[in-house]
């Protein structure tokens, strides 16, 4: 069964490299958000010629990776919005020669800036915005992830609230500004991706040195059937309900991984999932729901 296992994956990885074919041998897809380019080919770290260098989203380094590359990504202060979705076999590899991501300190956000126009003056230094989405969510200014201020009665001038709180209240955000402070003037940015990092059905994954920040969900959800994936020196914080949520029958492991500052949950565990936890920082402590 291992070796048929194997074989299988071996196949699709000579058909990815047929179909996709590379300029190199390295299997490394370069990402850089500031100076790539999606019409590139992700070959080169830098900009080669117009076919050959970086590309500068998420979405188009996922659809170039064939089994077991590399995606590098360049930290270079300006975070990567979006999103990433690890599927099947495609976005696996094996035991020699595992699929990655390599993001070398940089963050993945999924926040986005709030327009002007959506914000709603409801009470003494009260402002109201309403998502898209109703259920979870998460509020930062200029990157930071704003506190929030739990009620347990509707309230909506929110009288002894600090200044810069927020709470959802009914599926809207209120938040309390400083006095005659205007959040149509301020950096203020809300949840739209619902997770960084989707894993599903994938086998010999490895996330190294990245940052997943301000997801409406999670920072990382390993949905089912993941084997052999190695979160290694991971921050996830800040996002709307956990950091790293595993379920199905997936198989994780974290090493020195910090996961702190979600809304509701650290890491966690639902179904048959299973975590294996060195050298991490988790707070609050894991969640086991069977």
């Amino acid at each position: 069964m291992q070796n048929t296992k194997f074989l299988r994956q071996l196949s699709l990885a000579v058909l990815c490299a047929a179909l996709f074919p590379r300029l190199g041998e390295s299997g490394v897809i370069y990402v850089d958000s500031r100076m790539g380019d999606d019409a590139a080919d992700g070959r080169a770290a830098s900009t080669v010629n117009s076919r050959t260098g970086p590309v500068r989203s998420l979405q188009r380094a996922s659809r170039l990776i064939c089994p077991g590359d590399s995606i590098v990504l360049a930290n270079n202060g300006t975070p990567y919005y979006g999103s990433l979705s690890f599927v099947g076999p495609r976005h696996s590899g094996v035991a020699a020669l595992p699929l990655q991501i390599i993001g070398n300190g940089a963050v993945i956000s999924g926040a986005r800036p709030i327009p002007a126009a959506a914000w709603r003056e409801v009470g003494v230094d009260t402002w109201s915005v309403t998502p898209h989405r109703k259920t979870y969510a998460q509020l930062s200014r200029d990157g930071q992830t704003l506190p929030t201020f739990d009620l347990p009665w509707k309230l909506n001038q929110l009288p002894g609230a600090p200044a810069n709180h927020w709470y959802l209240e009914e599926g809207r955000i209120l938040l309390k500004t400083a006095r005659l402070d205007d959040p149509r003037e301020m950096s203020l940015e809300l949840s739209t991706e619902d997770v960084g990092l989707t894993l599903l059905g994938v086998e010999y994954v490895v996330v190294r040195d990245v940052t997943f920040r301000h997801f409406r969900l999670d920072g990382i959800h390993a949905q089912d059937r993941c084997r052999n994936v190695v979160f290694d020196n991971v921050i996830c914080e800040g996002n709307g309900r956990a950091g790293i949520a595993v379920g199905g029958t997936s198989r994780v492991a974290l090493h020195d991984c910090l996961v702190t500052d979600n809304r509701r949950y650290s890491l966690l565990i639902t179904e048959r999932g299973h975590a294996d936890v060195t050298d991490s920082e988790l707070s609050p402590e894991p969640t086991v729901v069977k």
